[in-house]
């Protein structure tokens, strides 16, 4: 298997009142295939960390719905795992060295994917995505820009948000854009002509794909996979699990079913990706979960129930307690319970599955190996900053 690096220019991109509130697409297919993500925050030693969604849940939800717009022209569904942080100088800046000028090599983006203690998912299926602040093949960008690069095909993206660009629906469609972009290079996809309307275009304005871009993600099957292997049943067999739904492979205190509710790795103890209650001024406390689409389709059940004593257990929001309310979607679920004349309060998450009689189980693929650092140099990709262009948009009167 071949493997190249493919970029995308930055874009940048200033405020105007007069763009589009969502990505252009052609019509979306029926879901028949399913990509997970696994979104890595690179933090440096200090405690600076690179750029994600930023702090406002509707931002984020915005621009991991307008991902999953896009790659929905090809009957795909993208979902996200919580985000992780990675604490390394190198993975974010290319650190000792300073790139602020001057342009970072492009195989660091090898050396990023392949540095010990990545908090990576153990499935080599899942498209791992480290967000940093400079991005290899470019210098530093400023905050008002995106760019990326990735392995087309290949396992492995490096992105860069420009924080500004939360700020402004324009520039929220561009990061999703760009995403969309790099996650398209890891599905083998390769770049399009320049400044035409189509998302693996340089310079170009839509998220648009064509017949045959949409033909070869379908034919990706090592990350987009059919629905069936994204049921439960799918999930345990591509880990590998032993244990049943009530099973605790890793031994981390998560039983398997929870792992699957949350979008966690069965096989690591990685109990930090789980929600934590907020403690609102020891008065009350408030749970958030992030559902994930496909266990939901396969019957899972979020509960967020709340007690005074750890011993009776009711859901929030019944009638007997008059001290919680919950907030049901089909995004999220979130739980508030306000602690008043009691002197304490708990909140939990109860997950229970009553699974389609439909579902059926499938083997898992074989794994992806990426290259080494000497087979990539004499395949890197003609397309590369220069030719590339960017993207400007000024603000509007």
């Amino acid at each position: 298997m071949k493997y190249f690096f493919l970029t995308l220019a930055a874009i940048t991109l200033l405020p105007t009142n007069h763009i589009l509130a969502q990505v252009a697409i052609n019509s979306a297919q029926p879901i028949t295939r399913r990509i997970l993500v696994n979104p890595i925050r690179t933090v440096k030693t200090d405690g600076t960390t690179a750029t994600v969604w930023g702090t406002n849940r509707t931002v984020e939800f915005y621009i991991k719905q307008q991902v999953d717009r896009i790659l929905s022209q090809s009957g795909v569904d993208v979902q996200f795992a919580p985000v992780i942080d990675f604490v390394s100088d190198f993975a974010y800046d290319g650190s000792p060295i300073d790139y602020t000028t001057a342009v970072r090599p492009q195989e660091d983006l090898l050396r990023i994917v392949n540095l010990v203690d990545i908090p990576t998912f153990s499935d080599r299926e899942v498209i791992n995505c480290f967000f940093v602040e400079i991005v290899p093949s470019f210098n530093q960008q400023v905050e008002n820009a995106t760019n990326g690069l990735a392995f087309v095909p290949g396992n492995g993206i490096a992105i860069h948000f420009g924080e500004d660009l939360l700020e402004f629906v324009a520039g929220r469609d561009a990061l999703a854009r760009t995403l969309a972009h790099e996650i398209a290079h890891n599905l083998g996809i390769a770049h399009s002509a320049n400044r035409i309307e189509n998302l693996m275009s340089p310079g170009g304005s839509t998220g648009r794909l064509t017949q045959p871009q949409i033909n070869a993600i379908l034919n990706n099957t090592p990350f987009a996979k059919p629905l069936a292997e994204t049921t439960y049943n799918g999930w345990s067999n591509l880990f590998s699990l032993t244990e049943p739904e009530t099973g605790d492979d890793d031994n981390d205190g998560f039983n398997n079913l929870l792992e699957y509710a949350l979008g966690m790795d069965p096989t690591l103890d990685d109990v930090t990706r789980a929600p934590q209650p907020m403690n609102i001024n020891n008065r009350a406390l408030i749970l958030r979960i992030d559902k994930q689409e496909s266990a939901v389709e396969d019957g899972v059940n979020y509960q967020i129930q709340v007690s005074d004593d750890l011993n009776a257990w009711p859901q929030a929001g019944a009638l007997d307690r008059n001290s919680s309310t919950i907030v049901d979607d089909n995004n999220e679920v979130a739980g508030v319970t306000t602690i008043r004349d009691q002197t304490q309060g708990f909140i939990r998450l109860a997950v229970t599955r009553t699974p389609p009689s439909t579902i059926t189980s499938v083997a898992p693929i074989n794994s992806i190996v990426q290259p080494s650092i000497d087979s990539l140099r004499s395949r890197i990709s003609a397309c590369g900053v220069g030719s590339c262009g960017h993207t400007i948009v000024q603000e509007e009167e």
